[in-house]
């Protein structure tokens, strides 16, 4: 059996820009970055001729004054590799999550293995990286269409990879000895390292703007159906004579996974435990208001569940939009059937809901599916506005001295980077 879908005339609210959905940038988000790596320090822009090569001034010599002493530092040394790194530009014909780009440069690979006889690293938006130059034949470009099982189906994408240019690693030893100034092959070549080192990693935790999430370290965020998540942001830095692998913490806040209904409750009433048909209501004295629906749609748009159907088949699905009825006043019409509605449709199959007066979520396609028969998958980041005992939590949650924080370093490096 397929999940009902809506009767004509019984649209819920209007879908909200992407944009818009999960709120505001959360407060107390993040941790700091590049703690103990040292970095460029540039001066204000000034303006050249364009024959005029710009040189990095060289440090004369270390100190030879005062007292030596040893430092423990959340990095270490890299080696530069002594290849060509080959950059492409990404274009895909439709919008798509970050996550999903990861995963349809993935499957290229795989549908297109006399092309990608090495494997490219891809940064999620437009640039891909390779140290085998792909074969496009004549063209420095060529379209590949590329298949995916996607939720219920399969997709069909048109992704077209674009050659932009090649560049010897060696600037990057150039580079930190001294030799060469900063220029686009030295930017590339460092762009590249940092996609190399996150690629991995992207493909089995949350990520989001270059760190890694992982359910190892985590706490609830002051009854609001989120928690914090202990991540974990590596980086490649050019230094004096080398470069290094910075690797520091950060935080991230995520869906409790389990039950979308006391998620639900619980960012009503703080507690999951409460009775859903007393605050989950579309109708009656205590039925929500379109306010109190707004807010909670905004809060779980795009959010990912997995979904029991009449038939007890789970698959998933992403949150649209909450439906205005319940399932009792949800009438559709069910293919090779007589109208019905949701309630009667999972009674019909012997698999009668406990709570048919509240709310249901709506999928894109107008597929209405009870609360109670949702459940959020694990590892799904939120950028909801946090309240003021969350954001207390999140910062306390954030805040470590630095023997925690060398752990905590040390935890990342077990969990993310194994193949270093």
């Amino acid at each position: 059996m397929t999940p009902p879908r809506m009767a004509p005339g019984q649209r819920g609210g209007s879908p909200h820009p992407a944009t818009q959905q999960r709120g505001g940038t959360p407060r107390g988000r993040g941790g700091a970055r590049g703690g103990g790596a040292a970095g460029r320090q540039g001066g204000p822009s000034v303006p050249v001729a364009s024959a005029v090569e710009a040189i990095g001034v060289r440090r004369p010599g270390l100190s030879t004054a005062g007292r030596a002493s040893t430092v423990r530092v959340n990095a270490c040394e890299m080696n530069v590799p002594d290849i060509t790194v080959y950059h492409y530009d990404v274009a895909i014909k439709k919008t798509l999550r970050a996550a999903l780009k990861m995963l349809f440069i993935e499957a290229l690979q795989v549908q297109y293995p006399d092309v990608f006889i090495k494997a490219a690293v891809y940064d999620g938006k437009k640039n891909l990286y390779t140290s085998h130059r792909l074969d496009f034949g004549t063209g420095n470009s060529r379209q590949f269409n590329v298949t995916m099982m996607q939720g219920t189906g399969m997709s069909n994408f048109k992704i077209t990879i674009t050659k932009v240019r090649e560049i010897n690693m060696e600037v990057l030893s150039r580079y930190v000895a001294g030799q060469q100034s900063w220029d686009k092959n030295v930017s590339t070549a460092l762009t590249a390292l940092n996609i190399v080192i996150r690629m991995a990693p992207s493909l089995t935790y949350p990520f989001q703007v270059g760190s890694f999430y992982s359910d190892k370290i985590k706490v609830p965020l002051a009854n609001t159906g989120l928690e914090a998540w202990q991540g974990y942001f590596p980086s490649v830095r050019p230094t004096l004579n080398r470069l290094i692998i910075n690797i520091d913490i950060s935080t991230g806040v995520m869906f409790k996974p389990g039950s979308l209904m006391e998620t639900c409750l619980e960012f009503f009433t703080g507690n999951r435990g409460n009775n859903p048909d007393r605050y989950l209501r579309t109708s009656g004295p205590q039925a929500l208001s379109p306010m109190q629906r707004h807010r909670l749609q905004t809060f779980l748009f795009g959010l990912n569940v997995e979904a029991e159907s009449a038939a007890g088949v789970r698959k998933k699905y992403s949150i649209h939009k909450l439906s205005e009825r319940d399932a009792i006043s949800t009438v559709f019409t069910p293919a090779g059937g007589a109208q019905t509605n949701v309630a009667q449709y999972y009674a019909q199959a012997n698999r009668p809901l406990r709570h048919a007066n509240i709310i249901c979520i709506q999928t894109a396609n107008d597929a209405v599916i009870p609360l109670e028969r949702c459940y959020i998958l694990p590892g799904q980041l939120s950028r909801a506005e946090l309240s003021l005992d969350a954001t207390r939590a999140m910062v306390e949650f954030a805040t470590k001295n630095p023997d925690d924080q060398l752990r905590a370093i040390k935890t990342g490096i077990q969990v993310h980077f194994l193949f270093y």
